[in-house]
């Protein structure tokens, strides 16, 4: 269930900043991985995910997503491409039809 009210502007941040971290590392990461590589506080870092899983609103074109216990992933939103946008990028590319 997401909230109604937006966050604060920081909060906000913070949110996009760890989405960013995980769009970097590509694989799924904890929240003390991603505290020790941000260097923030684990309470922040489990914040800026309560908040980006909370307000899916602000996350842009990713949503994040839990993969393991205490591991968080992000993937594109399925609500930006349709169905048949997204079955087109599946296929896969070769430098016949790049």
């Amino acid at each position: 269930m997401t909230c109604p009210v937006a966050p604060p502007a920081e909060a906000v941040d913070d949110a996009l900043t760890v989405l960013a971290a995980l769009v970097h590392a590509g694989t799924p990461v904890t929240v003390e991985r991603l505290a020790t590589a941000l260097d923030w506080p684990p309470d922040r870092v489990a914040g800026a995910l309560h908040d980006a899983e909370q307000h899916p609103d602000i996350t842009g074109p990713v949503a994040l997503l839990r993969t393991e216990p205490g591991a968080y992933t992000v993937d594109a939103s399925l609500d930006r491409l349709t169905a048949a946008q997204r079955l087109a990028l599946d296929r896969r590319i070769t430098p016949s039809n790049a």
